[in-house]
């Protein structure tokens, strides 16, 4: 609870003591007044919790000053209770800030968009509108350096992205404009230490935003990556450009909505098919119908945009970065280059992997694919997969997940090393960004995890960071399984019964020599 809040709820609990007292009319008034200026002030800095103090300060003067010493003590003790109550958004909905990264690096942050004039008129735009990216970058900084830390959201992206996330994703609009006061380790403009770097491309939910993992991206730069968080606009949040221009979301539904109703019942057909049948031979004939009904689908088409965003934003900045960021990228290895992402960017992040050689890895926290083409294919890269306790689909049947039939060919699954399937027990789809810190008891529960809000946290970057050290710096692999034994919610997935459905006679050994993998590609 940040000092402000802190100093304007015990001001409103003296002014209920003195009510309660009788006396000193003039002292409830000043006190009620000071806590009302608190309370304001709260607002102002989006502290959303602090209604109820507003609220309850507004009472408390009103009464000071129109009955003077008459029923004060009755009073007095209800208002007492109303500001003891008015303590359940603070519990409830915490103001929270990120943890401290615990790599040898301090960390760099700085914002900037990128513009694609050889793409106009994506992703729902008109004809003529070249696609413009916001990029955010978490770097190495030295360990020496200082500054003044970047807040999570600014005040305009709290009011643009905060609200508009909020309702997409179903909650009140104002349920993230609190943000705005989360502290973050990242310092504005901060040199960039010395050294090559591994990049992360970054990639967010659908209708989410580009800082909804800073505490990972944080963690990752102290620890020696540069991370690039891409914006996909028209499918995220609304999001504002360094000029000011707003991109609103491109809604799917509703009268303004872009999506086509016959392709959603294509799609969605597809999808109960593929995910609903009940065993290998029926989901595997399901997967052409489903792949066909993809690819002309919203889904289908932002897959192809958001690639191609990613992949443009490397080349860009490997190329020609921006120049208040090109020191930076003076520092960076572009030959280890990792596509990340949760959710659809998760699904991104693999499909872009798949077609950037460069690639050294990528980084899916619980995405499906949409990629038709990595069905029954094995990924060119190292692959880290973690999967929530949450159905893609109400369809889905139990026991199974429709990734178990992309990134690795079907009578091999299982046999690389370097591809990591997880499922994390106690963990719901948006436990895996940092809003998993932004709620408590039931509503934590129906929207996160069932887990502390920190360790499922804890759990999501210590795998991540753990995947990267061994697979794109060749650090000891041992150290992801002590991660594994140190969060027991995080179980491997079993995918044996699908290798021995799809195994042929010769295969299992083309699959031990790597054959089968050539011939595929």
């Amino acid at each position: 609870m940040p000092l402000m809040d802190i100093t304007t709820f015990i001001a409103l609990l003296i002014a209920a003591a003195l009510l309660i007292a009788g006396n000193r009319q003039r002292t409830v008034i000043a006190v009620a007044a000071l806590a009302l200026c608190g309370a304001i002030g709260c607002l102002w800095l989006l502290h959303w919790q602090a209604a109820g103090l507003a609220v309850i300060a507004v009472l408390t003067l009103g009464i000071a000053i129109a009955l003077g010493r008459k029923r004060q003590t009755i009073l007095g003790g209800a208002l007492l209770v109303l500001t003891l109550a008015a303590l359940l958004p603070y519990f409830f909905f915490p103001i929270f800030d990120l943890p401290v990264p615990d790599g040898r690096y301090r960390v760099g942050v700085r914002s900037f968009d990128l513009r694609d004039d050889a793409r106009r008129g994506v992703a729902y735009t008109a004809p003529g509108t070249p696609r413009t990216l916001p990029v955010t970058i978490w770097y190495p900084a030295p360990a020496d350096a200082t500054g003044s830390a970047r807040r999570y959201f600014t005040r305009a992206e709290a009011w643009d992205e905060g609200r508009s996330g909020a309702k997409l994703w179903g909650f009140p609009v104002w349920r993230f404009l609190s943000l705005h006061a989360t502290g973050t380790h990242g310092i504005e403009a901060a040199a960039i230490a010395d050294g090559r770097f591994p990049v992360v491309v970054f990639n967010h939910g659908y209708w989410s935003f580009r800082a909804q993992n800073t505490a990972l991206m944080e963690r990752l730069a102290s620890h020696g990556y540069i991370v690039v968080s891409v914006a996909h606009p028209r499918d995220s949040a609304d999001v504002r450009l360094t000029d000011g221009t707003l991109i609103p979301n491109a809604p799917h539904f509703g009268p303004e909505g872009v999506g086509d109703p016959a392709l959603d019942k294509q799609w969605e057909a597809a999808t109960a098919a593929f995910m609903g049948g009940p065993d290998h031979a029926r989901r595997i004939a399901a997967i052409p119908a489903y792949r066909a009904a993809v690819e002309p689908h919203r889904l289908g088409q932002s897959l192809r945009v958001w690639r191609d965003d990613a992949l443009f934003v490397a080349r860009t900045l490997r190329k020609a970065a921006p120049a208040n960021a090109g020191d930076v990228f003076t520092r960076a290895d572009f030959t280890r280059t990792v596509y990340a992402g949760m959710s659809f960017g998760g699904s991104t992040a693999v499909s872009a992997c798949d077609t950037d050689p460069d690639c050294a890895a990528a980084v899916n926290l619980d995405g499906e694919n949409f990629d038709g083409d990595q069905f029954d294919r094995a990924v060119r890269a190292p692959l880290l997969l973690m999967l929530t306790d949450q159905p893609f689909s109400q369809t889905q049947r139990a026991g199974y997940n429709p990734t178990d039939y992309a990134w690795e060919r079907w009578h091999c699954i299982g046999d690389r090393e370097d591809i990591v399937r997880l499922r994390a027990r106690g963990l719901l789809h948006m436990g895996m960004s940092d809003l998993v810190l932004s709620a408590r008891g039931p509503l934590k529960r129906e929207h996160f995890t069932s887990l502390d809000g920190a360790r499922a946290m804890a759990m999501v970057n210590d795998t991540v960071l753990a995947f990267l050290d061994a697979h794109v710096r060749g650090g000891d692999k041992a150290r992801l399984r002590s991660v594994l034994a140190r969060h027991p919610e995080l179980e491997r997935l079993d995918t044996r019964s699908l290798r021995i459905h799809a195994a042929g006679p010769g295969e299992r050994e083309a699959c031990r020599t790597g054959a089968d993998d050539a011939a595929k590609r």
